[in-house]
């Protein structure tokens, strides 16, 4: 399952995009440029109508046309925003762990490396 294309299937709908943007999900989450700028749009204009209305599809394939929008979901919302997350902090904490083994200035300094894995994470 690709967890991107799944959450796009809910994007074009207010109170999914609500609940993406109360369980903390922003366009950094997502690994690809594409996904974080057709998310960040959605939410744009869902902020720009007062939170009540979402793009419909037709205009998500006019604005990404090479981004698939409108299939039927088969994982639950809530569970696509919480696997994106996740994927997103091992992400992070991964690149930390490679960068922190790079820099030979961390290398000797626990205290250093720990403070610079922890500003990886978010």
């Amino acid at each position: 399952m690709n967890l991107d294309e799944e959450l796009r299937s809910y994007l074009t709908d207010a109170n999914s995009l609500k609940r993406c943007w109360q369980r903390g999900l922003r366009p950094s989450a997502f690994p690809s440029a594409d996904m974080q700028g057709a998310y960040a749009w959605c939410l744009d204009y869902w902020q720009s109508s007062g939170m009540k209305s979402a793009p419909t599809v037709d205009i998500m394939r006019y604005e990404y046309p090479d981004l698939s929008f409108g299939d039927d979901p088969t994982a639950e919302l809530d569970y696509l925003v919480e696997a994106i997350q996740t994927r997103y902090i091992r992400n992070n904490v991964q690149a930390g762990i490679e960068d922190s083994i790079r820099d030979t200035d961390l290398q000797d300094n626990p205290v250093e490396t720990a403070e610079f894995l922890f500003d990886r994470m978010w």
